[in-house]
């Protein structure tokens, strides 16, 4: 391990993987983000609004031997 900064930006990194038979495998990976507190919020915002808000995307994997089977699939 080596010390990874904190540049005020989120931390991200990329990780490929490539294996005999074939398969490929690729990540990007993202530092998550910081929570905050009541008390850091500012003067006026609901905390349980803040709480309810949508969640950010999140990747959904699809696997299909045919372009069909792939828009089945979605």
């Amino acid at each position: 391990p080596i010390p990874w900064p904190d540049t005020g930006q989120p931390r991200r990194a990329a990780i490929s993987s490539f294996g005999i038979s074939g398969t490929n495998a690729h990540l990007i990976i993202e530092q998550t983000p910081t929570t905050t507190s009541p008390s850091s919020l500012p003067s006026g915002t609901d905390p349980q609004a803040e709480a309810r808000a949508e969640p950010p995307a999140m990747p959904w994997l699809l696997s299909a031997k045919t372009e069909a089977g792939l828009a089945a699939q979605a």
